[in-house]
């Protein structure tokens, strides 16, 4: 097993980052905020997230109206 698989097989790790940075950043960092600004999607209109990660950003797409598969 390599040391990616390890920590990415659970969310734990990968969650534990996210809120350490959230928690000690000298500025706040509003990455999903920052997509959605940049796509421009119209509510009409579909996103298919492949990424990996918590799924915040695909709860945050359909909170604003966004159809996700």
């Amino acid at each position: 097993m390599s040391i990616f698989s390890g920590e990415y097989l659970r969310l734990g790790p990968l969650q534990t980052r996210i809120e350490t940075h959230r928690r000690y950043s000298e500025r706040v960092d509003e990455v999903e905020a920052a997509v959605l600004a940049e796509l421009r999607l119209a509510a009409a209109e579909s996103l298919l997230d492949v990424g990996c990660g918590t799924g915040s950003f695909l709860s945050r797409l359909r909170e604003s109206g966004i159809s996700v598969p």
